[in-house]
């Protein structure tokens, strides 16, 4: 059968012996055997025209049992989003409906069906690609109510934004659109975050599991953003990084990541800290705003050591690349201090001395 397989992809065999290609792996595409069904499915798209292909991969999808050939075929359909988009998008709808493949479908109940499998990356994934690049009705809509309803979605809110990453910083500027679509995206989560963040911390008897996954959530988004900018690229330096692609990047993270901020947990502060540190040149006051809110006053974050190096870097950096900010604006100037006293008060002596020399500095 992988040879037969092999045959029909080679555009020379196809044209001479079409029909017996067809013929010989057409009933392997039902045979009780799985790995006849995984191999000969790979013929598809060689065998038939795109309409046809399509509808045999929505049938083989609607029965398909096996996990393999299940992932297999969701592979397949993916070859066409870019060419039929809303035919890919049509039949993602339409399989929704199969108890197999609930995990695209947008009731809830379909977020517990959610492994780690191939099948459920590859149609997952699928989905994400066609609401953010291609924004079709039925992958947005989908999308944006697992993202408007994190925490009965906790798992499917947790995965959305890793993949969600490779459109938030395109190299191509005409992806602008779906950058803006994949950034109102990642909004959505941020009010039911905030809420179970907020009664968490108020509550005489929090409900540490809504809690646990509205942190889980909020990372996972300021990660993805933390990642998307370049900031782990070391070889970069901030001003080569100015003159490509970063300002329409850092317009969009600049509200997310103060959005995020009031998720006050040491993982979530940290990412948004790093992503701060590497874009704000473009925005070097906003940049500093945002770093306050978010780290300012925050006990919890300000016990870590990794808390303590990325913010004195973020201070070092305004005071070498933004002094005349700090001298300037009475508001930046509180920032900073803000943001040592933070950690002086947790007694760390490396911010005890910087906030001296500070003092000496600006004296």
């Amino acid at each position: 059968m992988s040879g037969v397989t092999t045959l029909a992809s080679r555009p020379e065999w196809l044209a001479e012996l079409h029909d017996e290609l067809s013929a010989a792996v057409i009933p392997f595409l039902s045979s009780p055997n799985a790995l006849y069904r995984m191999l000969s499915a790979k013929a598809i798209s060689f065998l038939f025209e795109a309409e046809a292909a399509l509808e045999h991969l929505e049938a083989r999808l609607s029965s398909e049992t096996d996990s393999q050939v299940q992932a297999m075929l969701g592979s397949l359909l993916s070859r066409y989003r870019d060419a039929y988009p809303h035919e890919v998008d049509e039949i993602l709808r339409r399989i929704a409906t199969k108890s197999q493949w609930a995990i695209v479908a947008a009731d809830s109940k379909g977020d517990a069906k959610l492994s780690n499998d191939d099948r459920a990356e590859v149609i997952v994934k699928l989905l994400i690609i066609m609401a953010a690049e291609y924004g079709t009705p039925y992958a947005h809509d989908t999308v944006q109510s697992w993202l408007s309803s994190p925490l009965e979605n906790p798992r499917r809110a947790e995965r959305v934004p890793a993949w969600l990453r490779r459109f938030l910083n395109p190299e191509d500027t005409n992806s602008s659109v779906s950058q803006q679509r994949t950034f109102a995206l990642l909004e959505l989560p941020l009010a039911a975050v905030g809420e179970a963040w907020a009664e968490e911390n108020a509550a005489v008897t929090p409900d540490t599991e809504r809690a646990n996954n509205a942190v889980k959530v909020a990372n996972s988004v300021v990660q993805s953003v933390y990642y998307a900018s370049g900031a782990t690229n070391s070889d970069e330096s901030q001003k080569q990084e100015a003159s490509l692609t970063q300002k329409a990047f850092a317009e969009h993270a600049f509200p997310l990541l103060d959005g995020y901020s009031v998720v006050r947990h040491p993982s979530v502060t940290h990412h948004i800290i790093q992503t701060l540190d590497h874009i704000s040149i473009h925005a070097p006051e906003r940049a500093l705003l945002v770093a306050v809110r978010a780290a300012g006053g925050d006990v919890h974050y300000a016990r870590e050591p990794l808390a303590l190096s990325a913010v004195l870097q973020l201070i070092q950096r305004y005071l070498a690349d933004h002094r005349e900010l700090i001298v300037s604006s009475p508001k930046c100037m509180t920032a900073v201090r803000t943001l040592l006293e933070t950690f002086v008060r947790q007694g760390w002596d490396e911010a005890i001395q910087f906030a001296e020399r500070l003092e000496d500095m600006f004296r």
